[in-house]
């Protein structure tokens, strides 16, 4: 469903979050002509990957209690 599909998102942007930041430092120190080694996490993409993994266990527990609520009639 669509809980699945949000994890598999959220899953899909946890390598941008790590290698975007490596890939821009490095960037920068080739065209200064240093080699400068930085490792960092872009937070905003490791925040945006948190609120997607809680949607889908909003949207997961929704069906859930939506399947409690159609059996019980």
């Amino acid at each position: 469903g669509i809980s699945e599909q949000l994890k598999k998102v959220a899953i899909s942007l946890i390598p941008v979050a790590v290698l975007a930041p490596i890939v821009e430092n490095g960037a920068d120190g080739f065209l200064a002509g240093k080699v400068n080694i930085v490792f960092s996490v872009d937070l905003l993409t490791v925040f945006l990957v948190v609120m997607i993994f809680m949607l889908a266990a909003i949207f997961r527990y929704g069906a859930a209690l939506q399947q409690e609520s159609d059996e019980t009639l």
